[in-house]
């Protein structure tokens, strides 16, 4: 053999040590990394190869799968697409043929707990903000989603040992859609699903820990941890926002914004629930749109609820009394490391429906209102009115 190529074989050789003692997979609030290299499903197979080299065995079935026999690991893709929907890290060697020759042998990091070949059934339980959905388990593995909706699957033997763990991402509109239950007393593990807000709750039903919230299904909007009271993300938003300056109300644009501390959808749905159709104005047949504006101060509280426009009959005093009782905590306004009060006003709308049909609420005359970011309208409709009492 030639120096040359033995000089090429120690090369290749030390290559590929040096990619087997390097490789480290980390997983955590931030996303999903190998080596330092942000993953983001779909992705390309010749972006992930970069990361893990190109020393694999190919297999094509249901799916083309990319097996790293020294690393320990395979790489799933739809036949021919070119894109790795999943990741398989094996901890022991599998029977399959395109199974992994030898066992994983670097660094996974789940949330800041090291994952190997002794992690159990009963270690799951110690990885903080791992949500499980039990309704997909099976008796030999758990599937779950971490923030930032990487999914994982956890594959134990009978004894109750690691084998390996499939990475992915999750369909948000179709994954974790029902309502949040309580915890099994002896295990983190809980059926989490959701639509608009995801996070554990204590046993005093407060939530706890890292919260993320949706305004729509498919958008994260705001990730809170609640046991510190800070923002861990909050989605970009250019809108101009009133703030005081002073004695003066000016419209800037901010590095924080206001908003409800969940998602817009239960802000409208809980708020819309405390406000009744007042007896009088159904009495009176009014109807119209009321405009009723608050502030939102330094502490993220609700307060100076005041009537900007009336339509009578006590409509304007039932909006007020609910933004005066609803408990719910608001981010504020900050820019350049400065807080600031912040105004807003709600119109809502009070109609009644004749024979099951709305009747159209005509638009608003000139109106006089101060300056406020101003929410989307609220609707309150009732269908019918009482009758007339006599006295």
């Amino acid at each position: 053999m030639n120096k040359l190529k033995l000089l090429s074989i120690l090369v290749g050789l030390i290559s590929w040590t040096s990619t087997k003692a390097q490789l480290v997979i980390d997983i955590n609030k931030d996303g999903y990394f190998i080596n330092e290299k942000k993953i983001e499903y779909p992705m390309p197979l010749k972006s992930l190869s970069s990361a893990l080299g190109g020393d694999y065995r190919v297999f094509d079935g249901i799916n083309t799968i990319y097996t790293y026999d020294q690393l320990g690991l395979r790489l799933y893709e739809p036949l021919g697409s070119r894109i790795v929907k999943s990741l398989f890290i094996d901890f022991v060697n599998g029977s399959y043929k395109f199974s992994s020759k030898q066992p994983f042998k670097g660094s996974l990091i789940i949330n800041g707990h090291k994952i190997d070949k002794a992690f159990t059934k009963d270690s799951v339980s110690n990885i903080q903000n791992l949500f499980f959905d039990r309704s997909s388990s099976i008796k030999s593995g758990y599937r779950a989603v971490t923030f930032n909706d990487i999914t994982l699957y956890f594959i134990f033997n009978e004894d109750g040992n690691i084998q390996s763990i499939a990475i992915g991402f999750s369909n948000i509109k179709n994954d974790f859609q029902t309502q949040l239950q309580n915890s099994d007393p002896n295990s983190t593990l809980i059926n989490l699903d959701f639509k608009y807000e995801r996070g554990v709750k204590d046993h005093e039903g407060k939530k706890a820990g890292i919260w993320e919230y949706y305004d729509d299904p498919t958008e994260l909007i705001l990730r809170y941890d609640h046991d510190a009271d800070s923002i861990m993300y909050l989605k970009k938003n250019y809108d101009d926002f009133v703030t005081r300056d002073g004695e003066m109300w000016v419209h800037a644009k901010l590095d924080i914004y206001p908003r409800v501390i969940g998602s817009n959808g239960d802000f409208r749905q809980i708020l819309g629930s405390l406000i009744s159709y007042p007896v009088l104005a159904r009495r009176q047949r009014i109807m119209g749109r009321v405009y009723v504006s608050f502030i939102i101060n330094k502490t993220g509280n609700i307060q100076d609820v005041k009537i900007e426009k009336d339509i009578g009959g006590n409509c304007g005093e039932a909006v007020a009394n609910a933004l005066t009782s609803l408990k719910l905590s608001w981010t504020h306004a900050v820019k350049n490391n400065v807080s600031y009060d912040s105004r807003f006003i709600i119109p809502v709308t009070f109609a009644l429906g004749l024979e099951n049909k709305t009747p159209v609420i005509p638009p608003d005359g000139k109106l006089f209102l101060p300056d406020a970011y101003i929410l989307p309208e609220l609707n309150i409709i009732a269908l019918g009115t009482p009758r007339p009492i006599s006295n």
